[in-house]
């Protein structure tokens, strides 16, 4: 179940968790001016429109979801040197939900002023969300069988562990020159409790379907986000919580 008052999350971790990194590899003079950029809109305290990108996206996500809905959230990502992660947009024009409407009625308000930004309803309810094009051919490999067990019908974050490590995924990734990048994890909150159980096995889908069925099943929200490097290469990470 999405938690109504969570104000971080997922999209916070990730985007703070790259943030912290990133910073440290710049110059004294650089950070200071990175950290004004990054939190210079925050301070308008009655500002409708934000161009804040995933700090408040979270929180407009949770509002706009609440009480139970999921959905998945694809974007491309900047991979910048010298570290090469799959850095979120810097900045995305979003407004906050309104009071009135919910589902997939208040994602289109939150994202009406992003022009990358495209919402549309999924499978059962789901709500698909993508900003801009991110290279996505991995997401379409078929799974002809996942077996799940233990955390991994429980927790999203295993069921999505469970997945990469599939032999016919780990096979495409070479062959296309895709790379894996860890969870970023942040102490900042605690971790929100989700309910449900995902089947013991799953047959024939294809990663984005496999990724559906764990949104939904988790009421939860996941993202998929991923870069081209000059050299071919896609790095790419999947978060969810």
């Amino acid at each position: 179940m999405v938690d109504r008052g969570s104000k971080s999350g997922f999209l916070l971790s990730l985007s703070v968790g790259v943030l912290i990194i990133a910073l440290a590899s710049l110059p004294s003079e650089s950070q200071s001016a990175a950290v004004v950029k990054a939190h210079s809109t925050t301070s308008e305290a009655n500002m409708s429109e934000s161009t804040q990108g995933f700090l408040h996206l979270s929180e407009y996500l949770y509002l706009a979801l609440a009480p139970d809905g999921s959905a998945r959230l694809n974007y491309s990502a900047v991979c910048e040197p010298p570290l090469y992660l799959p850095v979120p947009p810097r900045s995305i024009r979003i407004i906050p939900p309104p009071n009135s409407r919910g589902g997939l009625a208040a994602v289109k308000a939150v994202f009406s002023k992003e022009p990358t930004a495209r919402v549309a309803a999924g499978p059962g309810g789901l709500i698909r969300i993508a900003l801009g094009t991110p290279p996505h051919s991995i997401l379409r490999v078929k799974l002809p069988h996942v077996a799940l067990r233990g955390a991994q019908r429980t927790s999203a974050r295993s069921a999505i562990g469970a997945l990469l490590q599939l032999p016919e995924l780990q096979a495409r990734m070479r062959e296309e020159g895709y790379e894996p990048l860890p969870y970023l994890d942040s102490r900042l909150s605690a971790r929100r409790k989700l309910g449900g159980v995902l089947p013991s096995s799953i047959d024939g889908a294809t990663l984005d379907q496999a990724l559906d069925l764990i949104a939904l099943t988790f009421r939860d929200v996941i993202t998929y986000g991923a870069c081209s490097l000059p050299d071919g290469k896609v790095l790419f990470v999947i978060q969810t919580e």
